[in-house]
């Protein structure tokens, strides 16, 4: 049996969350703690695939996630893809 681990401070914010913000934090959270990594380097149309959101969603989600403070992100230059850490409080 397949399964992620969600961190409890992501179960928490889950109320104040829109769809967008969840679906990308859960796809971030497979991509992270679901593999054992702390950071990822993904695209956001691989975030987008895999969260079945389109890239606008996606990058409106993080924005707001990031500044909820549940996101670090560490931007390269370009349309390349960037690393991605959730903030956990655990």
């Amino acid at each position: 049996m397949n399964f992620t681990p969600i961190p409890t401070s992501l179960i928490t914010a889950m109320p104040k969350l829109t769809d967008a913000e969840l679906r990308t934090l859960l796809t971030l959270s497979r991509l992270t703690v679901g593999r054992g990594l702390e950071r990822h380097r993904v695209t956001m149309q691989e975030i987008a695939d895999l969260g079945g959101l389109n890239r606008r969603s996606v990058l409106r989600g993080l924005d707001r996630a990031e500044k909820k403070g549940l996101v670090e992100i560490t931007r390269t230059q370009g349309r390349t893809a960037h690393t991605y850490r959730l903030i956990t409080q655990e």
